[in-house]
């Protein structure tokens, strides 16, 4: 897109981080790549070195390097896409236009369109992760700054685009040349990140709260006591009561919401997963009065340690929908279960070899405990569509 070099030009640009800040930044992400590929790598040549207890536990860190060298991994990627592609957008005179980034489709949008077009100019606030990165002396963790949404028409349709900004006079600059217009609106609506257009554009359009405003030289002064009397509003319930559409609409959201917590619960979930925990109790049982009759020895942990793990596979098996926390929940439930059945099935004497076998099915549990994400990574792969498809039928059916 062709730039302007007129003086009086307003342009804003998406800032790259700072060189210190990169710089920091970058160390910090393959440093982490780092500590996930040795906390993956490490455990697997202990265990060809020195296959004992300690190594097993080591086990256990294999997923969580998975994870974090995964996730460092495609935050860099991300982090650098984005300092290359850096979207901006330019006023001069009565015209508007803008070079916009997709983050998630990775495509470019250029466009144009005149004063005359514009239906609303939206100020509202927008939310920015690490402002220090950007702004130099800036506070770091989330910030608050300000944005503008311009709704214009364009080939018989109405769209929107934002501009957000890293100070305050830059967007009170903006504000004063667009002010001619007359078609300044306060909003309540706060965005996070990239919004896809046709969402950002209905949240405005639903926003009960926005409100007609005249420039003054106070803009972050005017915007602050609008949102007193937004919230004074509230306090005092002086709205009217919703319409059919916004409560159906509302319902349907509570719906997803109350539909989307139930498939998210570990424990609504399990199903007929509650039967392997029955089996523990027949295997502990059958195990002890073998171990009483010398066919298997008391003392040993690999044959429970294996049993728990067929177990473990059956049991992500047999759930309603496999969820990561149902690790968790396999593995403390299990130790659990296994406990409950040494103190009531074998009884108090430890010297007993049935209690010695159940002692070693409770320790082969806390063993294998660092090992139920084998299966897991094995068998989730197979039950996401599934999983996925049965989700999505049940919140159609919410909104029906």
């Amino acid at each position: 897109m062709s730039t302007y070099t007129h003086p009086h030009d307003l342009v804003e640009k998406q800032r790259p981080m700072s060189p210190s800040y990169r710089k920091f930044r970058y160390a910090t992400l393959y440093a982490h790549i780092i500590i996930g590929a040795l906390l993956v790598i490490a455990p697997v040549i202990l265990l060809f070195v020195d296959l004992s207890i300690l190594t097993w536990f080591f086990l256990g860190a294999i997923p969580f390097g998975g994870v974090l060298a995964y996730r460092s991994y495609h935050q860099l990627l991300q982090e650098t896409w984005v300092e290359n592609h850096l979207s901006q957008t330019q006023m001069h005179n009565n015209q508007i236009r803008y070079s916009q980034w997709n983050p998630h489709t990775k495509m470019n949008e250029e466009n144009q369109f005149d004063w005359s077009q514009i239906q609303t100019v939206y100020y509202g606030k927008h939310m920015i992760d690490r402002l220090n990165a950007y702004v130099h002396k800036a506070p770091s963790g989330l910030q608050t700054m300000p944005v503008i949404h311009l709704v214009y028409q364009q080939n018989m349709r109405d769209r929107v685009h934002s501009v957000p900004f890293y100070e305050e006079q830059d967007a009170e600059a903006w504000i004063e040349r667009l002010a001619p217009t007359g078609k300044l609106k306060f909003t309540t609506i706060h965005t996070v990140g990239y919004v896809p257009e046709a969402e950002l554009l209905k949240r405005l359009r639903m926003d009960r709260d926005q409100e007609a405003f005249s420039h003054t030289d106070q803009l972050s002064h005017q915007h602050d006591m609008y949102l007193e009397r937004v919230e004074e509003r509230m306090e005092a319930d002086e709205y009217d009561e919703l319409t059919e559409e916004e409560e159906e609409e509302l319902l349907a959201l509570m719906r997803a919401e109350d539909e989307q917590e139930r498939q998210n619960s570990s424990t609504r979930n399990v199903g007929l997963g509650w039967l392997v925990f029955v089996l523990q109790w027949c295997v502990a049982y059958f195990m002890g009065r073998a171990a009483e009759a010398g066919s298997i020895e008391p003392d040993q942990w690999l044959m429970p340690s294996i049993i728990i793990l067929i177990g473990c596979v059956l049991f992500y098996i047999l759930v309603k929908r496999l969820l990561w926390k149902h690790m968790l929940f396999y593995a403390g439930g299990t130790f659990l279960n296994f406990l409950g059945t040494s103190i009531l099935l074998g009884g108090s004497d430890e010297t007993t070899v049935i209690e010695q076998m159940h002692l070693s099915l409770s320790g082969s549990a806390i063993l294998c405990a660092v090992l139920v994400w084998i299966p897991y990574i094995l068998i989730y792969p197979l039950r996401a569509g599934r999983d996925g498809r049965r989700q999505d039928e049940s919140i159609s059916l919410s909104h029906s």
